[in-house]
């Protein structure tokens, strides 16, 4: 079944409708597939009241009255940085547009406004998160009772190029990376870069690291959830995954580094307030490519799709490179399978040869044979 349709939703029974008329919610059951109970939610709303574009007007409430609600809500089910990236897109984009607007004037023609304009301004990947979350947030207002439906087929959607945030750094370009990162004006920057190298960590996961996350004399690093303060606020940062919370092994080229900056707290603390974790460090790694005379579109997480793409080509296993990167092994499998196919004939090689006289390198087993008879 594809993407749920607002106000179409299904249980041990089967499908059923909601929607919210005039504030009184209307339930129906007793549909057999998603499609029927589509159609009857369609019915429904064409009967009721609502303008020209089929959003329902529950209550006057405006999009700037409606976003603490929505926050709220976000602070109990996301994670604080996604929170975060939310409230920022809000302030800067939504806001200006929409802040008077009550909820059911914004329309399909508005939104899709939105989208373009804002596609010649960022990356076309960047306008379908700001979608996703204006739909998360009309979502929740058919949840509420401040919208009866939004009855479009789905959100738009822009294609997407991940091409080149998948791509993977040559052992060259790696190289000028980690020497233009020594010679950063910020020597945190060349810790940053090195970590990222070495381990395959994802960004938001080396700037919540603090020093006793890492034990050098077992070589390992820890990821884990954190919990801190800011403003009063008291932020819980987590992993992306259940598989993200775990320990990462280092190598003896990182220990150097870190013991070169080994001290107390975070790793890379606020410019501000040392108390607290630095943002991003987007802008000095695009210093640090950009001195390494790199394409500008290589970003942090080209460093991890190069260490899983590396671990591989090595020989490390496909459950070995999941349990260290922190993903599934699934999504591996999926992401790097260029990678895994380019190392099969290698591995083929290692199993026995079978031809007469050649010795079979199996050892401490009685009931098989050192060499393969030849023919009489």
């Amino acid at each position: 079944m594809g993407r749920r349709s607002p106000g179409v939703y299904k249980d041990k029974k089967g499908y059923y409708i909601r929607a919210y008329i005039h504030g009184r919610e209307v339930k129906r059951r007793g549909f057999k597939t998603h499609e029927e109970a589509k159609l009857a939610r369609d019915k429904i709303l064409k009967e009721a009241r609502g303008n020209e574009y089929g959003l329902v007007m529950i209550e006057h409430i405006t999009f700037s009255d409606f976003i603490p609600i929505y926050l709220e809500h976000a602070r109990a089910h996301k994670a604080a940085s996604t929170v975060r990236r939310e409230t920022k897109v809000i302030n800067l984009h939504m806001f200006p547009r929409w802040r008077t607007l009550t909820l059911n004037r914004i329309t399909m023609r508005l939104i899709s406004d939105y989208h373009i304009s804002r596609s010649k301004q960022v990356k076309n990947r960047t306008a379908n998160y700001e979608i996703a979350v204006l739909s998360a947030i009309l979502r929740l207002a058919i949840e509420r009772g401040h919208l009866a439906a939004i009855p479009w087929k789905k959100m738009p959607k822009l294609p997407e190029d991940d091409s080149a945030r998948r791509e993977a750094l040559s052992f060259d370009e790696v190289a000028r990376i980690l020497e233009s990162a020594s010679r950063a004006r910020h020597k945190r920057t060349h810790l940053f870069v090195t970590l990222l190298v070495y381990t395959g960590m994802r960004h938001d996961e080396a700037l919540k690291l603090r020093w006793e996350d890492i034990d050098l004399e077992a070589g390992e690093i820890k990821i884990m959830a954190k919990t801190y303060t800011v403003n009063d606020e008291k932020i819980r940062w987590k992993p992306k995954s259940k598989n993200s919370v775990r320990n990462i092994p280092t190598k003896e080229e990182l220990h150097s580094v870190l013991e070169q900056y080994a001290g107390e707290g975070w790793l890379f603390p606020g410019r501000n307030n040392r108390e607290v974790p630095a943002m991003s460090f987007k802008k000095a790694f695009a210093k640090v490519v950009e001195r390494a005379e790199l394409p500008a579109h290589i970003t942090p997480h080209n460093l991890r799709h190069t260490w899983g793409s590396m671990a591989l080509m090595a020989g490390m296993s496909p459950q070995r490179v999941a349990e260290i990167m922190g993903d599934r092994l699934e999504t591996v499998v999926r992401v790097y399978a260029h990678c895994i196919k380019g190392t099969a004939k290698a591995e083929m090689e290692l199993l026995p040869s079978f031809e007469a006289g050649t010795v079979i390198p199996f050892k401490g087993n009685a009931t098989v044979p050192n060499t393969v008879p030849a023919k009489k």
